[in-house]
């Protein structure tokens, strides 16, 4: 080949890698903007990689049908500097996406969302690879095709690994979304002016095309960026690699005082009084139940941090005890620092770890460990709901320690599906279950459930023989008889069936 065309081979070289690894940087980053809506749930990324994956193929399918009715590179270009276009659109949308996503369906609606935000650029960067092939075939009069589609098809598969990884370990934790759009935008844009610079060979005259691209590209990213002020009673807002997290103060209440909310993604994970140390959300006073199923208490970890009011209302209680909070998302521990006060307990050890993984870890053993780690009624980490999974719970409790959960269901009628599951599960391995109901009246409503679970811990008909506090015999009275609910023909989940994510989304079906 001439030296000119090396140059262009090694151009459409270089299309191929950065085209594939911003369709990867687009895919995981479109999970930031989806989450906070739907939650990070397997629909979302079903939706999502779905979506894109069909986007793709569209294109390749077109892609190599306009490539062989006029292989040129200027209508690359042109594709390229689309493909910049919509995808510096995706910031703007997101701006609106609660307004015009909040209310559709958890299972659908990402699919939708999907398509409205990444269909286009997916659709777009698909037609990139059938043109860089043809066109590099073409440099050598079409006596190298199989090596060209291999090269460039390897280049494109390359280009995704890099951006798999770059999203996932550098731009994701580094930046915010609208940096990652931008840049992922000028990179298009550079590429399309590029080609369009060797096609033409009139480098003066695309001086002028070349400059509006570059303004009306910063100018979108500058837009974009300048999000409207936060509203006064937004008081942190990060989005992380694993959530979305907002912390917000409520109006004054009657009684002076505040009420101070942490969300992540789509739901409350925490909150509460400014002023007093008691919880605003009824399901955090259930820990209390501990004193009762295992009144000696030296070493309690919860899992799930939210507003670290639990871990810190033991901490109260048990000055003496061994508190560990185990949450996977070192902003939520941040958080905890600034606005929920986790500072004012110095002995209370906060890990930033997988539940799972924070357990297999250490070797000692807990009088209680509470499960607090789901989001909502459909962001459940199906891990921490399996059979191993609460195997490996019973290993780390003394001989009378017991596990407390907090999940989100009903407990009668098809809304109960989860419920049953869980129940039936941690029956799988626990001597003893018990379980109260935050709205024990209305059965058949979704409600926070707190399942206890032991090997040896005391019965119902114990507590009230001893006569508890009055504020334990009212959550006593929440119990819910195992005679008011079945667990017959529920699964059991283990590592290798697990199918929450139906389950709770109430499209399980016969499961």
């Amino acid at each position: 080949m001439k030296s000119s065309a090396w140059t262009e081979a090694l151009l459409l070289s270089v299309i191929a890698f950065f085209s594939g690894a911003i369709v990867m940087v687009i895919e995981l980053t479109g999970n930031r903007i989806l989450a906070p809506v739907f939650g990070n749930s397997l629909y979302t990324w079903t939706g999502l990689i779905g979506v894109i994956l069909t986007a793709m193929s569209a294109g390749y399918c077109y892609g190599g049908w306009l490539v062989d009715r006029k292989p040129t590179p200027v209508l690359l270009g042109h594709i390229l500097g689309l493909a910049a276009v919509f995808v510096l659109i995706v910031p703007f949308l997101h701006l609106s996406a609660d307004l015009f996503l909040s209310g559709t369906s958890a299972v659908w609606g990402p699919a939708v969302a999907a398509g409205m935000f990444f269909a286009l650029p997916g659709f777009l960067l698909g037609a990139v690879p059938p043109f860089c092939v043809r066109l590099v075939s073409l440099l050598s009069a079409d006596r190298h095709v199989g090596i060209s589609s291999g090269i460039v098809g390897t280049l494109s598969m390359l280009g995704s690994v890099a951006g798999t990884f770059a999203t996932g370990f550098l731009l994701i934790p580094r930046f915010d979304l609208w940096t990652i759009f931008l840049g992922s935008g000028i990179v298009l844009a550079c590429m399309a002016a590029a080609v369009y610079g060797v096609a033409l060979r009139k480098p003066l005259n695309l001086a002028v095309p070349v400059a509006v691209i570059f303004l009306a590209l910063l100018l979108a990213g500058w837009v974009a960026r300048k999000n409207p002020p936060m509203p006064w009673h937004i008081l942190f807002h990060k989005i992380t690699f694993f959530h979305r997290i907002v912390v917000f103060r409520g109006p004054e209440l009657a009684n002076g005082d505040f009420v101070t909310t942490i969300n992540t993604d789509n739901s409350t994970a925490g909150a509460r009084f400014e002023h007093s140390p008691e919880s605003p959300l009824v399901y955090n006073r259930y820990w209390e139940l501990s004193r009762l199923y295992c009144p000696r208490m030296q070493r309690a970890l919860f899992l799930g941090g939210g507003a670290f009011t639990m871990p810190q209302a033991l901490s109260r209680a048990y000055p003496g005890a061994q508190v560990e909070v185990c949450e996977i998302d070192p902003q939520v521990i941040e958080a905890g620092k600034i606005f929920f006060r986790t500072g004012d307990y110095p002995h209370m050890k906060i890990a930033a770890e997988d539940a799972r993984r924070y357990l297999r870890s250490d070797n000692g053993q807990y009088d209680l460990v509470f499960g607090d780690v789901f989001h909502g009624k459909h962001n459940v980490p199906f891990h921490l709901v399996t059979k191993e999974f609460f195997d490996l719970v019973r290993q780390r409790l003394t001989p009378d320690g017991i596990y407390m959960m907090n999940i989100i269901s009903a407990i009668e009628g098809d809304r109960a599906r989860f419920f049953r599951a869980i129940t039936r599960t941690l029956s799988e391995v626990f001597g003893r279950v018990d379980v109260y109901a935050t709205n024990r009246q209305n059965p058949g409503d979704l409600q926070n459930i707190i399942i206890v679970a032991g090997m040896r811990m005391g019965t119902y008909d114990d507590f009230l023989r001893i006569e508890p506090p009055g504020g334990l015999q009212a959550l006593l009275a929440t119990r819910v008889p195992p005679q008011d609910y079945s667990l017959e023909g529920s699964p059991v989940f283990t590592d290798s069936y697990n199918p929450v994510e139906y389950i709770v989304t109430g499209n399980a079906g016969a499961v």
